[in-house]
């Protein structure tokens, strides 16, 4: 049997900037380009792909509550910027681009531990470039 390449994250290891922001305290980050494919249908089956750029291109990243920077991303939020989110993995760099900050509010329910704080935003265009 191969020996399985695939690990966890360390959280050293990821970086999310907001408007040039870097944010602290990460817990789960998102994002979904929401390209969407489909089949071009013929009488004999399949013929090739229609290919459609996304309608609203969605992104996330959660923090602890404590986070500093949560009300500068607030600020971001109430007066509507554009700005660039960047999320830096060990495997891929993904940049959101035109992004919007559109919702900051807490998730989970309230038990021993405060739930974490999500940041949701949306974006004009999403790309993920692999790291070399």
């Amino acid at each position: 049997m191969a020996e399985s390449t695939a690990r966890t994250w360390s959280v050293d290891e990821v970086s999310v900037s907001i408007g040039g922001i870097e944010m602290t305290e990460l817990v789960d980050i998102s994002y979904d380009p929401a390209d969407q494919v489909s089949m071009i249908p013929s009488i004999k089956g399949p013929v090739g792909y229609n290919l459609q750029h996304a309608e609203e291109p969605t992104w996330s990243v959660t923090v602890r509550p404590h986070c500093e920077q949560l009300p500068e991303v607030r600020e971001l939020r109430k007066n509507h910027e554009i700005v660039p989110v960047v999320i830096k993995t060990p495997t891929s760099t993904v940049n959101c681009f035109d992004a919007i900050v559109v919702k900051v509010a807490p998730t989970g329910a309230i038990e021993k531990e405060a739930p974490g704080i999500k940041i949701e935003g949306k974006a004009l265009k999403i790309e993920e470039d692999d790291n070399a």
